[in-house]
């Protein structure tokens, strides 16, 4: 109720240019068309942009706009005037909001991320050597197969016909050092 007093103040506001309303019965129009209207416009834009407060500042702005218009008010076109009014501030909201959202996202994908290079390297040799550690501790042929694998980047086929194995033992050699390794580092982290 206290919104509908504030709208219907003698004099409005609006972006710093002062509207005067002329007389009394333009008034009273602008609150009934208001009366009917807001909480339909509000369903309709919140289903648009997913967000109610949104949706109600929008709906605010398609009255001030009506005020601004109501010389073009006629009572056969006030439904599509107030429903047009309220769609394409709906597409202004929406296009500034994709616009702002590309924004960022171009920013996300095109400003360099800060990182300390040193301490991500100073990590990874690290995990390197906790690696080669556990590589010395495995049976001879399951560490051979890990190391081509891991560190000569050699296919399975490949570890195969040089240590004269079959596919099926490479993978378990390589099964078998990967679940050990796995299990090493994460009581290492």
């Amino acid at each position: 109720m206290h919104a509908i007093l504030l709208f219907l103040e003698y004099r409005i506001y609006f972006k710093n240019r002062r509207i005067i309303m002329k007389n009394s019965y333009s008034q009273k129009q602008v609150a009934a068309i208001y009366l009917k209207y807001r909480a339909g416009l509000v369903h309709y834009i919140q289903l648009k942009i997913n967000n109610h407060y949104v949706a109600e500042d929008i709906t605010q702005d398609v009255f001030v706009r009506l005020i601004e218009y109501k010389e073009l008010l006629h009572p056969d076109s006030i439904h599509s005037f107030v429903y047009t009014i309220a769609r394409n501030l709906t597409f202004d909201y929406l296009r500034k909001s994709y616009k702002k959202r590309e924004a960022y996202q171009y920013i996300y994908d095109h400003i360099p991320v800060s990182t300390n290079e040193s301490e991500e390297k100073l990590m990874a040799d690290s995990l390197v050597e906790l690696e080669q550690t556990l590589l010395s501790g495995m049976p001879g042929q399951r560490k051979r197969v890990y190391q081509m694998h891991r560190f000569e980047e050699r296919t399975i086929p490949e570890i195969a016909d040089t240590l004269q194995l079959s596919k099926k033992s490479v993978e378990n050699h390589l099964l078998l050092g990967r679940r050990r390794m796995r299990a090493f580092l994460k009581k290492c982290m």
